[in-house]
């Protein structure tokens, strides 16, 4: 394995056991950058010259709590039975000169947490009216979400088996 991957623990898994379907749940980390650093450059994204409102961010964040149909949220043409998940947690922090989204969810569409934090970023810079995430939840269109959020902020931090 790479250097930047790091196993903590190791179990016997009983046969049929799948890295990917035996999940009960997952835990994404997106981080904001407020500042430019050296060290954090390529592991957020810089918003710094964003004016962010932090109710909105919460707002948003609470929105998207509870089972819903996440296709709007999700690349197109995925192939997927559906779109439903369930997120147990959805929560911006400030960390420092770090906004830090973290998402647990029973399970995630490809794309999906980008295109969430995408979206509530140009909410929280008041480019899109709050209302905007619960219209673009329930349309069930990706092209009325906002753009998604650069790759290099994003992390899986935890899976629940």
């Amino acid at each position: 394995m790479p250097p930047q991957i790091v196993v903590l623990s190791a179990e016997s898994v009983e046969d049929g056991f799948h890295a990917r379907h035996s999940a009960r749940a997952r835990v994404y980390r997106y981080f904001l950058a407020l500042k430019h650093t050296a060290i954090d450059r390529d592991h957020s994204w810089y918003v710094g010259g964003f004016n962010l409102d932090p109710g909105l961010l919460d707002q948003c964040a609470s929105m998207q709590l509870g089972e819903h149909d996440f296709e709007s949220f999700c690349k197109s043409n995925v192939d997927v039975d559906h779109f439903r998940c369930t997120v147990e947690e959805s929560a911006w922090s400030r960390q420092g000169s770090t906004l830090v989204y973290r998402i647990k969810a029973n399970r995630f569409l490809y794309g999906m947490v980008r295109a969430l934090v995408g979206t509530t970023v140009e909410i929280a810079r008041g480019h899109r009216p709050l209302e905007d995430m619960q219209r673009i939840l329930l349309a069930k269109d990706r092209a009325l979400a906002g753009m998604s959020a650069p790759a290099k902020g994003l992390f899986l931090e935890e899976i629940i088996y």
